[in-house]
């Protein structure tokens, strides 16, 4: 779907282009392509769970009177048009559309039981798509007697009832600090108080913001204390993720700051020590670049001066043969060389499922699989043509958002996001944010 509206923009015409942005980006800009299609499919998902098309706002802009706007969300319908235009050449249904088509037609269906719990805010197309099947749902609503009438016959929240109800927290400290340190800080000293007197799996922190959990990490590291987010963590801050990036970085500037990245990689480090036959290459390459401050590393390794810098690249070079090749290719034909790269890089180590860190990076190498395999079955008229590095950079942003899971340490600190919260049985929590 995402390559689709990617195909749909590109198809406009300039002048359609300018009236939808200020600088559109050239042909050969596709990661800015991605993301201006991410968004616009995102618009169309929002529209679609309620029923709507572009269309219908271009109607609501003219019927409010707003027609400065008019013009971009013309062009926008258009765009919508060619991209369920495209998917229908190719025998591909857009999924918000299959939801609308099956409503329309009465075609939602099910012999099993479908049971409901704190769905507090439900889009138009699923309360339409449960009410043909209502004989099969079940909704529960945890709710005190007198709160059973801030919830409407699908169980999602009433506004109205809701925003004039008034919580009752009797005991709440507020903190205020400067910023993502020090609110981790503060949690942790918070922390370290509750586990002293009543045992650390007392406390939950609730994070509505997400970014903040790095911080969060890196001040419990320094006092060895570890956070189990309930829901895992994207598969962007995997290590192993990390690499793939450092490596598309090498491939793509050969600049020294990506080399120095990628070789401290502990997975990387480990094979290259292995493979020298020595530990202290690293000190060398550093003196190397005290002595050179080399910005970019010459593409032929041989016209490096340094023996131990130039064998160093080679072997990384031989490793990654398969991918520095400037032909321009569909997208889905590079899955199998990066594949195969990996293999080369990894070689023969062995990851254990039972090991957290381990089952980590066999659920991204999974992921990374799966994706690559999904990209080639696309139409390849749709398949955008690039290097090794621009096809994987897009899939390695296709399966960042994912989530991974893999068990924690029975003794770290819950993290929830507050949605969860009220479920939650600790005696404490701390909101961050």
């Amino acid at each position: 779907q995402l390559l689709a509206w990617v195909d749909a923009l590109r198809s406009l015409d300039r002048e359609s282009l300018n009236r939808l942005m200020a600088a559109p980006p050239t042909q050969e800009q596709f990661d800015e392509w991605l993301e201006l299609s991410a968004t616009i499919s995102n618009v169309h998902r929002e529209l679609a769970g309620e029923a709507r098309r572009m269309g219908d706002v271009i109607e609501a802009l003219q019927d409010d009177g707003l027609p400065h706007e008019l013009r971009r969300w013309e062009v926008l319908e258009q765009v919508q048009r060619r991209y369920l235009e495209r998917l229908d050449e190719f025998g591909h249904w857009d999924k918000q559309t299959a939801r609308r088509y099956a409503i329309e037609h009465q075609e939602c269906r099910t012999e099993r039981l479908i049971v409901m719990l704190a769905a507090g805010d439900l889009p138009l197309t699923v309360r339409e798509m449960l009410d043909q099947v209502a004989d099969q749902v079940t909704i529960y609503q945890v709710a005190s007697a007198e709160d059973l009438l801030g919830f409407d016959s699908h169980g999602c929240l009433d506004e109205l009832f809701w925003s004039e109800r008034r919580g009752d927290l009797a005991d709440v400290e507020l903190h205020v600090v400067e910023g993502p340190e020090d609110q981790a800080g503060a949690a942790i000293e918070f922390h370290a108080e509750i586990a002293a007197e009543m045992g650390r799996e007392q406390l939950t922190i609730g994070l509505p913001d997400e970014e903040l959990l790095p911080f969060l990490e890196r001040s419990g590291e320094r006092v060895g204390v570890s956070f189990d987010a309930a829901d895992g963590k994207p598969m962007s801050r995997s290590p192993l993720y990390r690499w793939m990036t450092t490596l598309a970085d090498w491939i793509s500037s050969r600049s020294f700051r990506a080399l120095a990245s990628l070789v401290r990689h502990p997975a990387v480090f480990a094979r290259l020590s292995q493979q020298l036959g020595d530990d202290r290459w690293l000190g060398r390459l550093d003196a190397w670049r005290e002595e050179r401050l080399p910005a970019l590393l010459e593409s032929a390794p041989a016209l490096i001066e340094d023996p131990h810098v130039a064998r160093l690249i080679r072997m990384i070079d031989g490793w990654s043969t398969l991918l520095i090749d400037d032909a321009k290719r569909p997208a889905g034909e590079w899955g199998s060389r990066w594949l195969e790269t990996m293999e080369r890089w990894l070689g023969d180590v062995s990851l254990d499922r039972d090991d957290p860190a381990d089952r980590e990076s066999l659920e991204m190498l999974s992921a990374l699989r799966d994706q690559w395999s999904a990209l080639a079955q696309v139409p390849q008229a749709l398949q955008p043509l690039g290097d090794a590095v621009t096809a994987q950079r897009w899939v390695l942003r296709t399966i960042g958002s994912g989530r991974v899971r893999v068990g924690s340490d029975p003794d770290s600190v819950s993290v929830t996001c507050c949605v969860d919260l009220p479920w939650d049985d600790a005696s404490h929590t701390v909101v961050l944010g």
